[in-house]
């Protein structure tokens, strides 16, 4: 999972947080929206606001 989260451009200290989150999308969600809308907008909002990241970069440079 952590190289998914590098390739994402989770900072390693975010790693909990990103665990947390897939368990969330992928085995609460399926059964809750409200869980899936809520865990949405908290990795969409956090990361996009202060990743540099644009999704390429780490597999074009590797």
């Amino acid at each position: 999972m952590q190289v998914i989260a590098t390739v994402l451009g989770i900072p390693p200290d975010d790693g909990d947080r990103f665990r947390v989150w897939v368990h969330d999308m992928l085995e609460v969600a399926p059964t809750d929206v409200n869980v899936a809308i809520a865990t949405l907008l908290d990795f969409s909002g956090t990361y996009r606001s202060t990743s540099s990241v644009d999704g390429w970069s780490p597999v074009t440079t590797s």
